[in-house]
């Protein structure tokens, strides 16, 4: 007899399988990936003039793209699952008009807080064109990134900790929620904004706060799809709307922060405030639809009667 895919409610999480997928999109984002980036590199197309740029962000690119790939085909064959259901839970369908709010509530905070600094702003220098090449690269290839590191930082770690019964409280999960935190520092620490930081220990400080925030919000909606909304809302405003020379991502930007060594102060209360905005958010929507549960309740009821 086959055997069925993992589903809540329907056997416990493969947690050993689980772990054996993390060990195997890490090699390839850290081993395999940069393999894909150094053969991209060595192309002499690569190297010429008005697509460096864009080679520059598919080199920077490719690790993520390699993980994906593999991501599909170990939650396929042997999490025997699809990744919607990673991300999802208990619930069957993916909560799509939810992210893109949350989507848009975090790009229009980080508008919000680049005009606070805009006496750093100036207008990138890119093109037109290379704005018009970069921009569906970027709109396909930022979110699949966002996914990747979102599945292995957060979604694994928490389906392979807590298989069928993830933690209903915050204080519950608080092992998990700071553990998140530590892993999302990881991948990060070559990052410029550490590295060029006079203050690295608060640099260091905001990518724990932010991973271990988006694990906290994970747990509160039910599912990931708030966290990798803003992770790619994150990228996606540094790709397109405000880079940093230099920076981590290579992109067209319509503008330039020619401050590459912001204050770590602000940029935590920043996060504090986003995330807060969010978490005010998520308690709307949770009493909306817990109100609107209610009713259609008492109207059942009362169409029996």
């Amino acid at each position: 007899m086959a055997k069925t895919k993992w589903e809540y409610g329907k056997g416990d999480f493969p947690s050993v399988f689980g772990a054996i997928v993390i060990l195997l999109l890490i090699v390839c984002q850290l081993n395999f990936g940069p393999m894909l980036s150094f053969g991209i590199y060595s192309l002499d197309i690569a190297k010429e003039e008005p697509y460096s740029l864009l080679f520059d962000f598919f080199i920077v690119i490719a690790p993520y793209l390699l993980t994906f790939i593999a991501l599909l085909l170990s939650s396929n064959f042997l999490l025997r699952t699809k990744i919607r259901k990673l991300i999802t839970g208990e619930r069957d369908k993916l909560n799509l008009r939810f992210a893109f709010l949350v989507f848009a509530i975090y790009f229009l905070a980080e508008g919000i807080f680049s005009l606070i600094g805009i006496r750093d702003i100036e207008l990138s220098p890119s093109t037109l064109k290379e704005k018009l090449m970069m921009f569906l690269p970027i709109l396909i290839l930022i979110p699949m990134q966002s996914i990747v590191e979102e599945v292995i930082y957060r979604v694994l770690p928490l389906r392979i900790i807590y298989k069928n019964n993830p933690p209903k409280t915050l204080l519950g999960s608080l092992p998990i929620i700071l553990v998140s935190g530590v892993l999302f520092l990881i991948p990060h620490l070559a990052n410029q904004e550490i590295r060029m930081n006079s203050d690295s220990i608060l640099a260091m400080i905001y990518y724990v706060l932010w991973g271990a925030l988006a694990m906290a919000l994970s747990i509160y909606t039910g599912g990931f799809e708030a966290p990798i909304a803003m992770h790619a809302a994150n990228n996606l405003f540094i790709a397109y709307i405000v880079n940093y020379p230099n920076g981590a991502l290579p992109s067209a930007p319509i503008f330039i922060n020619t401050n590459t060594l912001n204050s770590p102060i602000l940029t935590l209360i920043e996060t504090v405030v986003v995330f807060a905005i969010i978490f005010a958010f998520s308690y709307i929507v949770k009493r909306r639809k817990k109100s609107l549960l209610v009713r259609n309740e008492e109207k059942s009821e009362g169409t029996e009667a």
